[in-house]
């Protein structure tokens, strides 16, 4: 394998200059103890490849045999999550990032790498995630071993812990109605979801909120919110689905028969603000608390499983 000096681009830009000249190193091929990584969380390189070649036992770049490359390190400051690009590049780019050891070709782990960005570009991004402290080796190389003036950019976002800040609502609802259930997430890089009924995955789209429109006592179930980002998954804590054949007007209650787990039992639906209790009683004399509204959407309700031959039901509002 030749051993090619290190090399820094004079074209740098000059508002960058300061901030990045320290930071990135760009080298034309191993071994690594040829170069200082760079550090940092962002900034752009300009340097070209025009006169450069490939070594003898140089992978091929993202399955492209190239022809033209050039190597730089970057040692991430924290774990988070890198975006490359090429934008602004005067060729069609092939970018490929690996970890070590780093001592030969050999020792190279894939990491990420792109050919194009889309459909019609000829500039390459990759996103991957980071851990503190470890040295990336990323490559730059022209696709048919074409050369000319690179525009490598790099922006790190630190790691933030994957959290869910807002809950899934148990709701009901009547029949033929839509219900809407919705998480609330923080954490690093773009956010997945994936919602699953009684622990099955759901078809639908990956979005933040659950929509379940002509709703039918079918679709009693429990949701649950799975999230995802470049470090991890967490699940939402599971919100229940009732569903009513008859929805009670504001401040009053419905009455319904239904069977649960092949018993029958009285569903009482009420319609008040949080705090109101529902009370039950047999004689209209002694009255119990039963249930407490504890949804701030209006509609609660009860499975009364008391087989009574009369149970009458009310609303004390809060």
């Amino acid at each position: 394998m030749n051993t090619r000096s290190l090399r820094i681009p004079a074209r740098f830009p000059v508002s960058i200059l300061p901030a990045v000249a320290a930071l990135l190193a760009v080298i034309t091929a191993f071994p690594a103890a040829a170069a200082i990584p760079a550090r940092g969380y962002t900034g752009t390189q300009i340097f070209s490849t025009v006169g450069a070649d490939k070594d003898e036992g140089e992978p091929n770049h993202c399955g492209e045999p190239g022809g033209a490359s050039s190597w730089f390190f970057y040692q991430a400051p924290t774990n988070g999550v890198m975006v490359m690009d090429t934008l602004g590049s005067s060729f069609d780019t092939v970018l490929a990032v690996y970890t070590g050891p780093g001592t030969n070709f050999e020792s190279l782990v894939p990491v990420a790498c792109n050919n194009d960005a889309g459909e019609t570009a000829t500039w390459s991004r990759v996103t991957f995630a980071t851990t503190a402290a470890t040295v990336y080796y990323v490559a730059v190389d022209g696709v048919g071993g074409v050369s000319g003036t690179v525009q490598l950019n790099y922006e790190l976002t630190a790691h933030e812990p994957l959290t869910i800040t807002t809950q899934p609502q148990s709701q009901v609802v009547g029949i033929a109605s839509t219900a809407t259930f919705t998480v609330h997430a923080t954490g690093t890089g773009p956010l997945n979801y994936q919602w699953r009924r009684n622990g099955t995955p759901l078809t639908h789209p990956n979005s933040n909120t659950l929509l379940l429109p002509g709703v039918r006592s079918e679709d009693e179930a429990e949701y649950v919110a799975v999230v995802s980002d470049f470090n991890g998954s967490t699940s939402s804590a599971p919100a229940t689905l009732t569903v009513c054949s008859v929805v009670p007007a504001t401040n009053h209650v419905a009455v319904e028969q239904v069977w649960l787990e092949g018993q029958p039992c009285m569903r009482v639906a009420g319609h008040a603000a949080a705090g109101a209790v529902l009370e039950a009683s047999s004689d209209l004399r002694q009255w119990q608390p039963v249930c407490t509204n504890q949804s701030a959407l209006g509609l609660f309700s009860f499975d009364d499983p008391a087989l009574m031959p009369r149970r009458f039901y009310r609303i004390l509002l809060p």
